[in-house]
């Protein structure tokens, strides 16, 4: 599955959501851009799209996946937007626990993959 492998604190900035986390540039308070500190005219369809763009970044998923994700919570039972996030979340989940590569041969178990060096036990 591809995924967006942009600058992210100018995502974050844009959004206004701290999507990378403990970033100094997103502390900026005004958007990314040479007309970034412009007054923005606020519309409904700005606020929709935002918050669009919000989940799509925040759970990593492309537009089409997103798509396709939005497609399947309307033809399920109850509220789209709870099985939107609930298969978002599940799509998540799967992806972040699923191991990046196995552990080296003589390297404990307890070793996570986000590690630089092994952990000592």
């Amino acid at each position: 599955m591809a995924r967006y492998t942009g600058p992210a604190t100018r995502k974050s900035r844009r959004l206004g959501v701290d999507l990378v986390g403990g970033d100094q540039a997103f502390e900026k308070p005004y958007p990314p851009g040479q007309h970034g500190r412009a007054r923005i005219k606020e519309s409904e369809y700005r606020l929709q799209l935002q918050e669009k763009q919000k989940a799509r970044f925040t759970y990593g998923v492309m537009e089409k996946q997103f798509r396709r994700y939005y497609e399947e919570a309307v033809r399920r039972r109850g509220k789209t937007g709870e099985n939107c996030c609930a298969s978002w979340r599940a799509g998540w989940t799967t992806w972040s626990t699923a191991p990046a590569w196995p552990a080296p041969v003589g390297w404990p178990v307890s070793w996570s993959a986000t590690a630089t060096s092994p952990s000592t036990v």
